[in-house]
Formats: structure tokens, C-alpha cells, sequence
């Protein structure tokens, strides 16, 4: 019991220091293309979504959870890119919400609602990348 819990714990940071890059990522291009190259936010910060879920897909899959088994990889992308998608869409409503309604500055209102969706994004990837733990026996 003691090592499948160290071994979550693990996989929660790892989970979140991949989540950082993915983030980190993010949130550079959205600055860059909306400070720079001047395009609208919304814009940008789907042109970032998606550099940003292929680190994070590249991430999850092969260091936060260890999964390297190829048979399943359409399947994890489908699913994968379906959460993803959803998140955008809860991701650009919040967006919008938090800039056009309580006026907080873009940046600040994108990192609000990625902590959000992380939350809830870690059970989902864990489902998806799903991968045996063997306890340490008795």
C-alpha cells in the first residue's frame, strides 16, 4: 500500500511538471502572437492550444504515466484530443468570462482557468494512460 501511494504522489508531480511545460508553453505563444504578431486573443490562444497538446500529449504519455505501448496510441490520441477539445471549449468560455466580464487581464484569466481544468484533467489522462501498478506484496 505504502509504494502504490508513493507512486501516485509521483505521478502527481510528474503530472504537474508536465502540465507546467504544456502550460509554459501556452502561455508564451498566446503572449507572443497576441503582443507581437497582434492577433486577437481567442486566436492565439488556440493556435497555443494545439503545440500545447502535443507536448502534453508527448509528456503524459511517456513520462507522467510511463505508458509506452503503441497498440493503443489512436485510441489514446482520440480520446486524449476529445478531452482536450472540451477543455478548450470550457477553457475559451472561461477566458472570455473572466476578460470581457470581470476584466482581468488576458494572461491572468488563461492561468485561472488552466489551473482549473487541470484539476479534473488528471483523473481523465490517468484513465486514458491507465497502467498497471503492482503493489509490493505483503
Amino acid at each position: 500500500m505504502i509504494m502504490v501511494e508513493a507512486l501516485f504522489k509521483l505521478r502527481v508531480v510528474r503530472f504537474i511538471v508536465s502540465g507546467g511545460t504544456s502550460f509554459s508553453v501556452n502561455l508564451v505563444l498566446l503572449y507572443g502572437l497576441t503582443e507581437f504578431l497582434g492577433l486577437w486573443y481567442l486566436f492565439s490562444a488556440t493556435f497555443s492550444f494545439v503545440i500545447a497538446f502535443l507536448v502534453g500529449f508527448s509528456m503524459n504519455k511517456l513520462w507522467t504515466f510511463k505508458e509506452r505501448e503503441t497498440d493503443r496510441i489512436r485510441w489514446q490520441i482520440s480520446f486524449y484530443l476529445l478531452v482536450n477539445l472540451m477543455n478548450l471549449a470550457l477553457n475559451h468560455s472561461m477566458l472570455y468570462m473572466f476578460v470581457e466580464s470581470f476584466h482581468i487581464w488576458y494572461i491572468a484569466a488563461q492561468a485561472l482557468a488552466s489551473i482549473i481544468i487541470a484539476f479534473e484533467s488528471f483523473f481523465v489522462y490517468r484513465w486514458i494512460f491507465r497502467t498497471k501498478i503492482v503493489s509490493a506484496p505483503a
